[in-house]
């Protein structure tokens, strides 16, 4: 026979609906943004030195000064070498000593181109010169080109002779026209130089005439 029918009933299941949703709230953060770069100025002390009292060591300068023994230097025999008595003109007055005729004076030459010079100094060892410039009383048409010291028989034509009348610890050697560029004759003058023989004082006197 049949089974009989067996009556089936589910169990009655509990329905639990979802939870509600839970609202989320985060924690809020403290934002601190970062701050803005501030240009740095060091400050700037105005700088005002002191005054410095400087005072520099005094240094004890002494020259050496060489020795020299010179002969004695005779006052009056040096105006006696190198000044003579000034003649009287035909009128009766004074004539200077640059107008004094010389030897060569009587028919040779112009005045102009004659005269007298004198120049000297003291030397503080030999060797040391002194120069001295000479002028002609007019210019010349053109300016001497040798030089000779006299006396000279028949010097040639533009050559300027000087004839040493005194001297002081000098010789006719030591007397010359300086030559060089600048000091060269000129037909306005020339300039002569005397060099000393030995420590001392020096001079020398005489004349002069461009032939």
């Amino acid at each position: 026979p049949d089974p009989e029918p067996v009556a089936y009933e589910p169990e009655p299941v509990a329905f639990q609906p979802d939870p509600e949703p839970v609202a989320y709230e985060p924690e809020p953060v403290a934002f601190e943004p970062e701050p803005e770069s501030v240009a740095h100025e060091p400050a700037v002390e105005a700088y005002e030195p002191g005054p410095v009292a400087y005072e520099p060591e005094p240094v004890a300068y002494e020259p050496e000064v060489e020795a020299v023994e010179s002969e004695p230097f005779d006052v009056a025999a040096v105006v006696a070498a190198t000044t003579e008595p000034a003649p009287a003109a035909a009128d009766g007055s004074a004539v200077a000593w640059w107008d004094e005729p010389t030897a060569e004076d009587a028919g040779a030459g112009e005045p102009s181109s004659s005269g007298r010079f004198a120049l000297g100094g003291f030397a503080m060892q030999p060797g040391q010169h002194a120069l001295g410039g000479v002028s002609f009383r007019a210019g010349l048409p053109s300016a001497p080109s040798v030089w000779v010291i006299g006396p000279v028989a028949a010097p040639a034509p533009g050559t300027l002779v000087l004839s040493l009348d005194g001297a002081i610890n000098c010789a006719p050697e030591d007397l010359e026209v300086v030559m060089e560029p600048g000091f060269a004759p000129t037909t306005d003058g020339f300039t002569v130089r005397v060099a000393a023989a030995a420590a001392g004082p020096f001079a020398a006197s005489g004349t002069f005439r461009v032939h």
